[in-house]
């Protein structure tokens, strides 16, 4: 990536092509030749890029603005399932980066959050139950962290739970908001 106001670049590692995904995936038909956007269309759907549907309850999720205004009271940690390499080119002061990929494979998803926000000093400060805003660049990957961290629960980890929400629309929503200096990438 080229920087032209500063004069610099910066090389960035993509992440790889996810099998299951219609867009960079393997085709259906490996045969096929995409050569305009209606034969993409064809080959992979019209919905090929379509975002994660967010289907948590109301209950799980917070608006962007509500996000910011419980971060500045302290009374939420922001955790960020982005992969490392896009939280190094923006974050929020305070939000502790533990990606989607790691948090899928622990053994103890709740847990792993739950020890890299060094929740269990905020709870006894709380006295109740910590709040867990979880964030990516646009919802998709916090759609699917914030279900597979409340599908691991209290079961799980009965001594380290915490309330975790999505954060609507994640870091582009939060950019988004009148007077938000978040840089939109």
């Amino acid at each position: 990536f080229f920087d032209g106001l500063r004069g610099t670049y910066r090389v960035m590692k993509m992440r790889p092509r996810q099998a299951e995904c219609r867009a960079c995936g393997a085709p259906a038909d490996p045969s096929a030749k995409i050569t305009t956007l209606e034969s993409f269309g064809a080959e992979y759907g019209a919905g090929a890029c379509a975002r994660v549907p967010n289907d948590l309850p109301t209950s799980q999720r917070v608006s962007a603005e509500a996000a910011l205004e419980a971060l500045a009271s302290g009374k939420a940690r922001l955790l960020d399932v982005r992969e490392p390499t896009q939280f190094e080119m923006a974050a929020l002061p305070g939000a502790v980066n533990v990606p989607l990929s790691r948090l899928k494979a622990a053994a103890d998803p709740v847990a792993e959050a739950v020890t890299c926000l060094g929740l269990d000093s905020m709870k006894e400060a709380s006295g109740g139950t910590p709040r867990v805003l979880v964030c990516c660049r646009r919802g998709n990957a916090s759609v699917t962290a914030t279900k597979l961290l409340v599908a691991a629960g209290p079961d799980v980890a009965p001594t380290r739970t915490a309330d975790f929400l999505n954060v609507d629309g994640g870091l582009a929503a939060i950019a988004s908001l009148p007077g938000a200096t978040f840089p939109a990438y």
